[in-house]
């Protein structure tokens, strides 16, 4: 039942929490999770950008629950967020911080570099640069 992966999705957060996050109520939230009303296509979008999860195992149960089988990114949400929020006060605070933290992660995880080639071919000249 849809419920049942949208509450898996919530974990450890409130209802009060994913109020905030996603601009619906707590009853609209307990309402979906217990299947008494189907959620909206705007709200399953939201989840599924947010948590990186396949449409097709939110809507439909079947599939792999991450997009192209599971990748890399298998930690759980809340510590993304965590990162990125890091990253971001980190690079605004410090402006040398970016570069220092594109070498490291250059020279500690390879994979970072060929993954970075294949999302992102329009920034080949920072590629080279920084390589």
């Amino acid at each position: 039942m849809i419920g049942e992966r949208i509450r898996e999705l919530r974990g450890k957060e409130t209802q009060v929490q994913w109020e905030a996050r996603f601009g619906v109520t707590r009853d609209t939230i307990r309402r979906y999770e217990s299947g008494v009303n189907p959620p909206n296509a705007d709200f399953l979008a939201a989840l599924c950008k947010e948590y990186n999860v396949d449409a097709n195992w939110l809507l439909l149960g079947k599939g792999d629950k991450k997009p192209n089988g599971g990748s890399i990114n298998q930690l759980e949400d809340p510590l993304i967020r965590d990162i990125k929020l890091w990253l971001r006060d980190m690079t605004s605070e410090y402006p040398s911080f970016r570069a220092w933290f594109e070498t490291e992660l250059l020279q500690k995880i390879p994979q970072f570099n060929e993954w970075r080639k294949k999302n992102q071919p329009g920034d080949s000249d920072q590629n080279s640069a920084a390589g």
